[in-house]
């Protein structure tokens, strides 16, 4: 039985038997995760305790130098079990051993010997446990929030609002309620505000239509009547009131409100208080109209900031170069406004279409959230996850030793030889000598080879082709071990490495534009209102050019709109003078300036813009903000 788990989980062996371990990794080898190991439960837990954060632990029972109870037990005094499940692994069926096991606060035990299969379905049942548990916490928040909103709103509405149990007797009131009626909060009286004594209704009748109503409807809405208060004073209320059946099986209750009306009805006729009604229905519906829009921008407003923050803890500088490119695309659409000569000054966007640029501008990369990490942020050209240069020097760390061997076993094989062969000391040296010096000369090649790849590897600048063929001849050089070939570059490796310009290959360049397709896709998804209609247009076309040759749509010319068009420019500018990228060192304001305008020439920015941006010097503004101080050579 094939069974799968949950995507990109991390789990954590800890057992000191590395037969043990590498039973776990086999069983974990088909399944997308991290498997972290330790045979060692003071390793483990130093680990732990310095950020190492598993989604799930296994952990033997019975070990030397620390029981897996007591690594259990230390576990429990900083995480919960639904926080951090632990399964422990036990050797046979022994009751004992699994009460310790519950009481030190293991979530699940197996005995040993287990299948594949059954410790996958008890990590997939703790996974999803842990998923059920975060949801169920985000739910419970989120009901905290909204009692907390409701009671905020019960406590200072204007309007008095009450609580009633099936019969009448009030429950719960405000206080507009208390100020409304006279009577004090707490007072003896006991309210039957529905019931035949006791009731706060003068009018009898009127109790009476009141609460048949809203049996037979389920609800009234603004009934008209006499109350008496505390001090035996007769003022008019307006009534509203719902039927709700509590679907706990608490039985049937009532809510309402009530505005004291007294003023209006003494002051004013019949019909004036119709039209006031209406008035103040209309004036509700505006203000519901208008908090609903207002709900609508800030859920907005923070999905944004949600999505920029993800991008963010994607890649840390992706985040600071959304920001800044939002931050120069308002500063060229607010100069375009302010100008009134040139090819821009019939151009002017009005408050919704500044809105809307800037939206596309904070979604502009939002396609990169399912662009790999280490293609985003590839500072070298051997960078994946890691950094390869590492395994090619542990290689010729190796090769160096074979090296080393081979010379021994050469200078050993020499002095055999020589042993019974009455040849001199001196023609003895002279060959040890030689193998000495050309051992030596193998070593100096193979540190010259290593350091050639490091510095291809460290360098973004363009490769001239003698460098091209220095690596393929590195490459072709072999080494043997244990009978068998190998070369000293593989060739995934040589392909990254032999990348002329840059740090990425084509495959990994295709990966990175995918990015601006992603950002269509995924805005497509979204249903903004009418006045931000244009921010999939808008974010999507921020690599496209003049010409027709950006991506990912050959957009050209009058295709793209003008805010495409400042957003295209932002980009560039803001990733030609960026601070934080980690494959090159940021260039000065005058290169970036440069480059800009050989975009120009060749069509592949808008040139009306970019005349503007230098003209008013909007650059500048913008460097003085963002650049430090030794690029800044532009005034």
């Amino acid at each position: 039985m094939e069974i799968s788990l949950p995507k990109n989980f991390s789990v954590f062996v800890l057992d000191d038997n590395s037969s043990n371990i590498s039973i776990l990794e086999h069983f974990f080898k088909d399944q997308t995760c991290n498997l972290w190991k330790s045979m060692s439960g003071i390793d483990a837990l130093n680990k732990i305790n310095k950020g190492l954060k598993p989604d799930i632990i296994i952990i033997r029972a019975a070990m030397d130098e620390i029981s897996g109870f007591e690594v259990c037990k230390t576990l429990r005094k900083k995480y919960s079990s639904n926080i951090l499940p632990v399964i422990l692994i036990i050797e046979k069926e022994n009751e004992s051993h699994i009460i310790s096991g519950f009481e030190s606060g293991a979530n699940d035990y197996l005995f040993m010997p287990f299948s594949k299969e059954e410790l996958l379905v008890r990590v997939k049942t703790h996974l999803n446990v842990i998923k059920l548990n975060k949801k169920i916490n985000q739910v419970n928040k989120q009901l905290l929030e909204s009692e907390k909103k409701y009671r905020g709103i019960f406590e200072h509405a204007f309007e008095g609002i009450f609580q009633t149990d099936d019969k009448g007797f009030l429950l719960n009131a405000n206080k507009s309620f208390w100020n409304i009626t006279g009577f004090k909060p707490g007072s003896n009286k006991k309210f039957n505000i529905f019931g035949d004594t006791d009731s706060l209704f003068i009018i009898k009748t009127d109790r009476i239509q009141i609460f048949d109503t809203i049996r037979n409807n389920g609800k009234i809405f603004g009934f008209e009547t006499k109350i008496r208060n505390e001090n035996n004073k007769n003022i008019w209320i307006s009534l509203s009131a719902i039927s709700i059946n509590g679907g706990d099986g608490s039985g049937t209750y009532y809510e309402g409100s009530i505005y004291d009306i007294t003023v209006r009805k003494e002051k004013e006729q019949a019909e004036r208080d119709r039209e006031l009604a209406e008035k103040r229905t209309e004036q509700l519906k505006a203000e519901m109209h208008a908090r609903q829009v207002k709900t609508q921008k800030e859920l907005l407003d923070a999905f944004i900031k949600t999505i920029a923050t993800a991008v963010e803890e994607k890649s840390a500088y992706t985040g600071g170069h959304v920001r800044r490119v939002v931050e120069l695309s308002i500063m060229i659409a607010n100069k375009i406004n302010e100008t009134d000569t040139g090819a821009l000054k019939d151009v002017y966007f009005k408050e919704e279409e500044i809105e809307e640029l800037k939206t596309a501008a904070w979604m502009h990369d939002i396609g990169k959230i399912t662009t790999p990490e280490h293609v985003v942020d590839k500072s070298n050209k051997l960078q994946t996850v890691w950094d390869r240069i590492e395994k090619i020097h542990t290689r010729f760390q190796l090769i160096e030793t074979l090296m080393e061997i081979d010379y021994f076993n050469k200078l050993e094989k020499l002095l055999i030889d020589n042993k019974d062969n009455n040849i001199s000391d001196h023609a003895i040296q002279n060959k040890k000598d030689n193998l000495k010096k050309e051992f030596q000369i193998k070593k100096d090649e193979l540190k010259e080879d290593f350091e050639f790849i490091s510095k291809c590897n460290y360098s973004s600048e363009y490769m001239p082709e003698k460098e091209i063929d220095t690596l393929l001849k590195i490459a072709s050089k072999k080494f043997k071990m244990n009978s068998k070939s190998y070369s000293y570059i593989e060739e995934d490796e040589l392909m990254n490495l032999c990348v002329r310009k840059g740090t990425l290959t084509n495959y990994e360049r295709s990966i990175i534009e995918n990015h601006a397709n992603m950002t269509i896709k995924i805005l497509n998804q979204l249903p903004f209102p009418k006045h931000l209609a244009k921010v999939t247009e808008i974010a999507g076309a921020h690599h496209e050019k003049i010409d027709g040759s950006g991506y990912p749509n050959k957009l050209s010319g009058n295709q793209l709109s003008i805010q495409s068009r400042i957003l295209a420019i932002a980009d560039i500018f803001e990733a030609l003078t960026a601070k934080d990228r980690p494959y090159r060192k940021p260039i000065k304001l005058s290169e970036a300036l440069h480059i800009l305008d050989i975009m120009k020439q060749n069509r592949h920015i808008d040139p009306d813009i970019f005349d503007l941006m230098v003209n008013e010097k909007i650059y500048l503004d913008y460097a003085k903000l963002e650049l430090g101080t030794d690029q800044i050579d532009n005034n």
